[in-house]
């Protein structure tokens, strides 16, 4: 008995055998954080399609999860982007800020500063996007954007020159307004921020065969 429990506790040590059972365990992991993420996704679809619908309907819904989910700013600001989608714009600031205090780099403080604008706030619109500068480069183009719905042009190309010499590549989009902007005699500035990229992107879990 004792040699049989020497040798299997050897056979577990085996290199080949740790490896095994650590690609057994990250599959496992991969697989339930695969479907958490999914699952909340269908929840967040499910809530903004109920919202399109009816705007009463999908606040109920969406209150529901937050009394399940008090500390969890995702369904503050889905609550926040059904007020913003049907124009209640101070109702929307408020979901968004009370997401913001939850996590303070939540992606509630781009269309918090859209809500801003929208009412004419100007310095706390301006006040976030420079919020949203310290924390992510991108903050740039929606800075130039402001100062576009202001029709203060040398300031838009400013800060898309700031952004474009980050990564010329990636930001390319960048020198396009930039040249728009200084070629055309009065060009079409824009009144709201422009989201230039609202496509949700998922990150799955592969697991190492």
């Amino acid at each position: 008995m004792i040699l049989f429990l020497t040798v299997c506790s050897c056979e577990s040590r085996h290199p080949q055998n740790i490896i095994d059972n650590a690609r057994q365990e990250f599959k496992s992991a991969a697989e339930n954080f695969n479907q958490t993420v999914l699952t909340e996704q269908k929840t967040e679809d499910s809530l903004y399609a109920l919202s399109k619908l009816s705007m009463d309907s999908g606040i109920s819904a969406v209150n529901k999860y937050i009394l399940a989910n008090i500390s969890t700013a995702k369904f503050y600001k889905i609550k926040g982007d059904i007020y913003f989608n049907n124009k209640r714009y101070n109702n929307a600031i408020i979901e968004y800020t009370k997401a913001l205090q939850l996590e303070s780099v939540s992606n509630a403080i781009t269309p918090r500063a859209r809500c801003y604008l929208k009412i004419k706030q100007y310095d706390s619109c301006l006040q976030d996007l420079k919020t949203l500068t310290n924390i992510n480069y991108d903050g740039n183009w929606y800075l130039g954007n402001y100062y576009e719905t202001q029709k203060n042009i040398d300031s838009a190309i400013f800060y898309y020159s700031v952004l474009f010499n980050q990564n010329k590549a990636f930001y390319s989009y960048c020198q396009d307004r930039i040249t728009y902007l200084k070629s055309v005699k009065n060009p079409k500035t824009f009144d709201d921020l422009s989201i230039t990229d609202t496509v949700r992107k998922t990150i799955l879990l592969k697991s190492i065969d």
